[in-house]
């Protein structure tokens, strides 16, 4: 037999929902302990369970001969300013991440949010750990790519994920780069190489997967040919066949990556393999701009946003949706623009 926590899970994940878009908004009455023990064909005492384990998080109030209440407590503040919790995988000082999270702090000191950094171990994510880390928070922000994690985030509080494509049936904001412009500018870009095919090296999954997806579309709509380079698989069959590195790149031919970080590999192992220059080689295109954030990427065009935005962007969403009780998750794309080097169209051509 299922455990009581997990017969009750349906349960508190819809009155989360219902509590987050403000159709249960602070100070109202939830459906009676029969009433829901109906509507989700469960036993009294497993609806009562789901009920106890959200009020310990201060979600509900029971009232003995009232009812059970929304909590009227709606946003964690502290010295009277509502919290957000940023979480992060990665400890950078320098490159992106350090730089949306000076976006997201410059936001915050404007609209008088305090910030509660998180460095999450990675790999060992769970529903507890997060929900414990964010405990007292208003809001949390993904500084981090957790599509594969969406669904353990803590649904009573608003989320903001930047770089991230999954927004778990749309609860979830999301704030990144937007992969439709850059598909266009990218295409335009092999165009003017006069390119018919493109290899397009990424990772099948979360928004590296998205942003592959719209670029082939808009490149063979373009008249132009798209092969997919799936990364991790091309690097585990050249552990044992360092060939397959120019096989994968030939002289004079295209490549998009779905990251900066993806072309930055490529390119190393391609010197490793080959003694030759990976940029100088092919018609080369990354996407995100990282390399312009740290010192030690190589030079080489890329489709960049200024992530500081990026950063303030998603405070702003997250602020948004903690003074506004009901506000929907929106999906929000910033456009980047073709960053190309002064050696761009000379050497690669």
């Amino acid at each position: 037999m299922p455990k009581t926590g997990r017969k009750s899970e349906r349960l508190t994940a819809y009155l989360e929902e219902q509590i987050v878009c403000g159709r249960f908004p602070g100070g109202s009455r939830i459906p009676s302990l029969r009433d829901l023990q109906r509507q989700f064909h469960l036993s009294y005492g497993t609806v009562l369970s789901g009920i106890d384990a959200l009020c310990r998080r201060g979600l509900l109030r029971k009232h003995p001969r009232s009812g059970i209440f929304v909590a009227t407590s709606a946003a964690p503040a502290r010295n009277g300013n509502p919290v957000v919790a940023v979480f992060t995988i990665r400890s950078d000082t320098v490159g992106l991440y350090p730089t949306v999270l000076c976006g997201i702090r410059e936001e915050a000191a404007r609209r008088q949010v305090e910030l509660q950094l998180c460095q999450l171990p990675p790999g060992c994510l769970d529903r507890e750990l997060l929900e414990r880390l964010s405990e007292g928070c208003a809001g949390v922000i993904l500084l981090c790519e957790l599509d594969a994690s969406a669904g353990m985030l803590p649904r009573h509080r608003p989320c903001v994920g930047v770089m991230m494509d999954n927004s778990d049936l749309g609860r979830i904001s999301t704030v990144d780069i937007d992969p439709f412009v850059a598909a266009q500018h990218a295409a335009a870009f092999f165009r003017r190489h006069n390119l018919k095919t493109v290899r397009a090296v990424m990772v099948p999954t979360g928004t590296y997967r998205r942003r592959f997806e719209i670029f082939a579309a808009a490149w063979r709509h373009a008249g132009g040919r798209c092969e997919p380079l799936d990364f991790p698989e091309l690097r585990e069959a050249a552990r044992n066949n360092p060939e397959l590195w120019q096989q994968a790149f030939p002289r004079g031919g295209g490549g998009w990556f779905a990251s900066d970080n993806l072309l930055f590999d490529c390119a190393q192992a391609f010197r490793t393999a080959t003694g030759r220059t990976l940029e100088k080689e092919c018609v080369v295109l990354g996407l995100d701009g990282k390399r312009l954030l740290h010192p030690d990427f190589p030079v080489f065009p890329t489709i960049s946003v200024d992530w500081r935005i990026v950063g303030a962007r998603a405070l702003e969403e997250c602020h948004a949706r903690i003074m506004e009780p009901g506000r929907l998750p929106e999906r929000i794309y910033l456009p980047g623009e073709l960053l190309e080097p002064p050696w761009g169209k000379g050497e690669n051509q």
